[in-house]
């Protein structure tokens, strides 16, 4: 008896680079470097409250951004990872960052399509190919040595993937490497809501000289969240519907309306245009909701992300109804053919759900986080706990509490 879902080939599904393994370090409250190995398709990291999961899956987060982006304030300072590249060797990709502040340094311009960022000074970064150890580049002191070229000065004072875009002219994997690690995503516990009140949701907008609307996405999540549905609804018509058509296949929606309306400004100051929109649910505004509308949407959105090569989802069995989370997970299954799904959790249905070598376990000892999955002596125990008609979180909870 096997709870682990079949590993199936999908014919037409392209085949995309792949996340091997991670690692992050001089992150606080971790207590050291922490790494782990991932599933093909799905990892589900569990472990008792306190052992470090939700730190853990947001500093891959971070380290990731300031790797793809740009470095933020409070990232980790160190990140390696291994991603295989289809018809290549897997990549090795790393950086470190000195104990120097760059608070004082001046902002320095990049030309670069990905983001402008402040300079670094003590940012090195290096890739190589895992099969031979090859390196691909390598930047340390200012300075960048790229496969079959000399030294040279690289002044940005980040990594090259923040600088790279369709007119780079170096080695493919590079650029192949740069849009993996800038497809990543994050859904954090709880819901889009911010200081837990339930309130309507207004989105404030702009034309811009398309013709369109610049919708305001801004720092509250209310606003933030409802603000990348509208962007959706007039800006990608097909991936809104497919959100429309998840939620409806999940009962929990049968239709989304986006209602758009012009403000006072507008008659005061033609130059202060504003425009406001609002999304409705079922004739309810999203703000209205509930919890479990809410937690399941903001999951969905970022799933269907047709450059998403990575989705990190903490808990997603908050507030969400047990055979509601059965059918979202039969949903995150079905887009996991063609990118990576990373779940904490505490539910013994997700548990079940991931079967046993996807599971990852995260303990706390000595002060350190530590993450390891089943090895093959584990793996036997699991498979005769199973044959005595067990399932496999009852094995997992018994087993780690022990």
């Amino acid at each position: 008896m096997s709870t682990e879902p079949e590993e199936v080939e999908v014919p037409g599904v392209e085949e995309r680079p792949r996340l091997l393994s991670v690692e992050i370090g001089d992150w606080p409250g971790l207590g050291g470097n922490v790494g782990f190995t991932l599933g093909e398709r799905r990892t589900v990291l569990v472990g008792r409250n306190g052992a470090g999961k939700s730190l853990l899956m947001e500093g891959v987060w971070r380290a990731v951004g300031a790797a793809a982006f740009g470095p933020e304030p409070g990232f980790p300072r160190f990140f390696r990872c291994e991603v295989a590249i289809p018809g290549t060797s897997a990549l090795q990709y790393e950086y470190r960052m000195g104990s120097e502040d760059a608070g004082d340094k001046e902002p320095h311009a990049l030309d670069s399509k990905r983001s402008k960022r402040r300079r670094i000074p003590s940012w090195s970064e290096r890739c190589w190919r895992s099969d031979d150890g090859a390196e691909l580049w390598r930047i340390a002191d200012g300075t960048i040595v790229q496969q079959g070229a000399g030294p040279r000065p690289f002044q940005h004072g980040e990594g090259l993937l923040i600088t790279v875009d369709a007119d780079f002219d170096g080695p493919g994997e590079v650029l192949t490497l740069a849009d993996f690690l800038a497809g990543f995503d994050m859904v954090p516990a709880g819901v889009p809501r911010s200081g837990g009140d339930r309130r309507e949701i207004v989105v404030r907008g702009s034309k811009n000289e398309a013709g369109t609307h610049d919708w305001s996405l801004g720092p509250d999540p209310n606003v933030g969240f409802a603000g990348g549905i509208v962007h959706m609804w007039e800006h990608d018509t097909e991936q809104f519907e497919e959100l429309v058509e998840l939620l409806r296949d999940l009962d929990l929606v049968r239709n989304v309306k986006v209602e758009l309306y012009e403000g006072p400004q507008a008659v005061r100051n033609a130059a202060e245009h504003r425009t406001y929109a609002t999304v409705l649910f079922d004739g309810v505004n999203f703000g209205l909701c509930s919890d479990g509308t809410q937690r399941v949407t903001s999951i969905l959105r970022q799933l269907i992300r047709e450059d998403l090569s990575c989705l990190l989802v903490e808990e997603p069995e908050t507030a969400v109804h047990p055979r509601l989370l059965g059918k979202l997970l039969g949903v995150i299954e079905s887009y996991s053919f063609d990118r990576q799904v990373v779940l904490s959790t505490h539910s013994p249905e997700v548990v079940d759900w991931c079967g046993p070598t996807g599971l990852r376990i995260v303990e706390r000892l000595e002060g350190q986080t530590q993450v390891h999955g089943l090895g093959s002596e584990e793996l036997a125990r699991v498979h005769r706990y199973l044959a005595d008609e067990g399932t496999f979180s009852d094995f997992v909870y018994r087993w780690s509490e022990a």
